[in-house]
């Protein structure tokens, strides 16, 4: 997948989400563009280096309810 990204020298560029990783490592990634809007480097939120989540799953596990939503 290729984001939008802006570097910390205010260059504009595309890049392939799996080196977003490398640049954040490196310090030349400023802020990228997720479908929710611009993340800026070192101020937004970001998941990291694919770290498993160890809380517990709150996801819904059956589709009981669903009817609210359809």
């Amino acid at each position: 997948m290729l984001l939008k990204v802006i570097y910390t020298d205010k260059t504009i560029g595309i890049v392939d989400a799996a080196r977003l990783e490398e640049l954040m490592a490196k310090g030349t990634l400023g802020a990228f563009l997720r479908l929710d809007g611009w993340v800026i480097v070192g101020k937004d939120p970001i998941r990291r280096g694919g770290k498993m989540f160890h809380g517990a799953d709150r996801r819904r596990q059956t589709c009981e309810g669903a009817g609210a939503f359809a």
